[in-house]
């Protein structure tokens, strides 16, 4: 797993569709700000600690071995910064 981001992805039909829009649509948005996912507050354990602990969740994205952009339900706001630094 490689790249980890929290957000929308440019061109992904699986984002686009998650928000009801076309690619086009989604890639405006994201442009001009308009369309984003800021994550919220959820119970929902995370996929990297399993902490069950209530907090912010995001979902996320990573490049995998062959490169390709993969999507994941809930990483927490720790895991997600501790693979930042």
């Amino acid at each position: 797993m490689k790249h980890v981001s929290t957000g929308l992805c440019p061109d992904c039909s699986e984002c686009a569709s998650a928000h009801n829009v076309t690619i086009q649509e989604l890639n405006e948005g994201i442009k001009n700000g308009t369309l984003f996912d800021e994550g919220g507050f959820s119970s929902m354990s995370c996929d990297f600690c399993n902490t069950g602990t209530q907090g912010t969740r995001f979902v996320y994205h990573y490049r995998d071995d062959n490169d390709e952009v993969c999507h994941g339900d809930s990483i927490c706001v720790d895991c997600f910064l501790d693979m930042e630094v």
